[in-house]
């Protein structure tokens, strides 16, 4: 099953996020409500973490809350 989400804005949302220094909205948006609390209060794991997680957005390899891969690139 696919996450219903979109990943083209989990990645606005992870690349913006991190430059207006508010990292870890594209986990809230995916539902990841703890690792994105963690992310803001670490500017984004001091940015690598944003990095591995626009990665692994790109190689359909990031997850949603309920284990589903983020991969339509609907809006």
């Amino acid at each position: 099953m696919i996450s219903p989400r979109s990943k083209s804005l989990c990645l606005v949302l992870a690349i913006i996020g991190n430059l207006i220094l508010i990292a870890g909205l594209h986990r809230y948006y995916t539902g990841r409500y703890i690792t994105g609390t963690i992310m803001l209060l670490t500017m984004g794991g001091f940015f690598v973490w944003t990095v591995i997680d626009v990665i692994t957005l790109l190689t359909n390899g990031y997850l949603d809350s309920q284990r589903r891969p983020v991969k339509q690139w609907i809006l």
